[in-house]
């Protein structure tokens, strides 16, 4: 979905570059003019969709793109035609493809000038770039959102996406008791505030992140149990029975094997 070029004026010029949700015509009666049509086509319009979020907590702003990747949040493609289906579930924010123009600016400006004279309660393409705003501070957040296929850059450099979105919020604010995307900001918030979720990026990225460290990683700690083991052997009071130094070394030995298979386990519950 994209507020993409207009290649004509004709009526089946607009359908073919917007209506990718496949509206009929004949139902949208009441549209104001052209900034409307294209608002219409993008807005959702299944009930569950247009439900009021009156009940999570204000926020203020959200973590840029690259400030979640870091903390562990994956990002993905939502296959959905409606540009506002964004969800996040299980540390995945699934965001639809957004192709950016050059006539791009012009159409979003026109639309949120729209919105704040005729639909101050129903501002969902505000509310859209407000949460494209949150997500985006630097190059870089466009960067990966553009890797993740989230973003189609037609304008050539990060910086025109960037400066587009930032600058489209200036001068407008928006409706924080009833901002559509209030639950998947709230969320994204709760998520990053888990120190859990930032030492599990850490400890995947300094210690799992290719073969190499993984195999590095492995040795290290065998060489620790190894250690710890021989330590329990040097403080067990050894007879000169054999058997009995038989009985406390197979006693180490078991410990041991049971304390990798511990941290093995460990690490496959951690990087899941």
């Amino acid at each position: 979905m994209s507020p993409g070029p207009v290649h004509g004026t004709e009526e089946s010029d607009v359908e073919a570059d917007h209506n990718k949700q496949g509206l009929p015509l004949d139902s949208l009666d009441g549209v104001l003019h052209f900034a409307d049509l294209i608002r219409t086509f993008f807005k959702p319009h299944s009930p569950q969709d247009t439900s009021s979020q009156r009940d999570v907590p204000v926020f203020n702003s959200v973590n840029s793109a690259t400030k979640l990747s870091n903390v562990g949040l994956k990002f993905k493609v939502h296959p959905s035609d409606c540009l506002l289906d964004v969800k996040f579930e299980n540390g995945v924010l699934e965001i639809p493809t957004l192709s950016i123009y050059d006539t791009t600016k012009l159409l979003i400006r026109n639309m949120m000038a729209l919105e704040v004279c005729h639909y101050p309660n129903d501002s969902y393409i505000i509310d859209y770039v407000f949460l494209m705003d949150f997500l985006i501070d630097t190059v870089e957040d466009v960067d990966l959102l553009v890797e993740q296929g989230i973003i189609v850059n037609w304008l050539g450099e990060s910086a025109g996406v960037s400066t587009l979105f930032n600058n489209a919020t200036t001068h407008i604010t928006y409706n924080n008791a009833n901002f559509y995307f209030a639950q998947v900001c709230h969320d994204l918030n709760e998520f990053y505030k888990v120190n859990w979720n930032r030492w599990k990026t850490i400890l995947n990225h300094e210690y799992f992140g290719n073969p190499w460290k993984t195999v590095s990683t492995y040795a290290a700690v065998t060489l620790l149990l190894l250690a710890g083991a021989q330590t329990v052997c040097s403080v067990i009071s050894v007879k000169n029975d054999l058997g009995t130094v038989g009985v406390s070394f197979s006693l180490v030995l078991l410990v041991f094997v049971f304390l990798f298979c511990m941290v093995h386990l460990l690490v496959k519950l951690i990087l899941k």
